[in-house]
């Protein structure tokens, strides 16, 4: 059914007038590639808004073209997993968090020897904005380099374990104080070696009062964030986790004797971090 509008009125009385010129994109319906990518994804079917039409018919050919489109492409995916054209479907993964993005962010920093056979330190920094408060929780590994294992070093992918580590938590308001902390406890000197992997870590919210206790109470730990890397009670995603990788991880390597070529952690690397902390939710 074709509802009438004002808007209609005033172009059906443009056009019987003089000129005889008359806006062709009235007549047709637009679609954003948004809009289609929306239509036809596996969890979410809707319409749309649509332009408007004067007699109905094109607006009824375009839907049609694109339920068959939209179609086609869902049995396609339920046949053989994956597309067959990636301009019809964006991508073959499920959505891991259809239901509402990500608005708080955790930053994980891991510090090693240089030849990564030592753990030295670990730390979760975030931020709660109802308080105005960065946390940091972090481990210590009470081991010294003599305790580094002989064999040699292992892959890039894999990473020694804490030993016998001993836990801290830091509290302030100032974002500077937070970078004297971590430049001092948690990041070596320069006359130590070391190999520094960081890492943007996003949380899917089901319970913000739950999360809240869990991570800002005063009886919270390392432990508690750490568990939240292995939680799998989410009931906003398809795969139940709660913490996500939100980039790649970045590695920092220092070496007192060789260092023109060593890529060290700066002070700007951990001053951006905690700007984007600060704004999440």
């Amino acid at each position: 059914m074709v509802v009438k509008t004002r808007s209609g009125n005033k172009k059906k009385s443009s056009n019987d007038g003089s000129t005889g010129h008359c806006d062709d994109r009235s007549h047709h319906s637009l679609f954003t590639p948004s809009f289609r990518e929306a239509s036809i994804w596996n969890y979410k079917i809707h319409t749309g808004r649509r332009g408007s039409s004067s007699d109905g018919h094109q607006e009824e050919h375009d839907m049609a073209a694109l339920e068959a489109s939209a179609t086609e492409a869902l049995v396609d995916i339920s046949e053989s997993g994956s597309p067959s054209n990636p301009e019809d479907v964006m991508s073959s993964h499920a959505c891991i968090n259809p239901m509402q993005p990500i608005t708080r962010y955790m930053y994980r920093i891991s510090v090693y020897n240089s030849e990564r056979t030592l753990h030295y330190k670990t730390a979760f920094i975030l931020y709660n904005h109802k308080t105005r408060l960065y946390y940091v929780y972090t481990i210590v590994s009470n081991s010294y380099p003599d305790d580094a294992s002989p064999s040699p070093s292992p892959p890039e992918s894999e990473f020694p374990q804490p030993v016998n580590t001993i836990h801290m938590k830091y509290l302030s308001y100032i974002g500077d104080t937070i970078m004297n902390y971590v430049a001092t406890l948690i990041v070596p000197h320069k006359i130590y070696d070391y190999f520094i992997q960081d890492d943007i870590l996003g949380v899917v919210q089901s319970n913000d009062g739950a999360f809240t206790a869990s991570v800002f109470s005063d009886e919270s730990s390392y432990y508690d964030i750490d568990r939240l890397l292995h939680d799998k009670t989410s009931t906003e995603t398809t795969n139940g986790f709660r913490v996500f990788q939100l980039i790649g991880s970045r590695n920092y390597w220092y070496d007192p004797a060789a260092d023109a070529a060593s890529e060290p952690y700066t002070p700007e690397t951990l001053q951006s971090v905690l700007q984007i902390l600060g704004q999440s939710s």
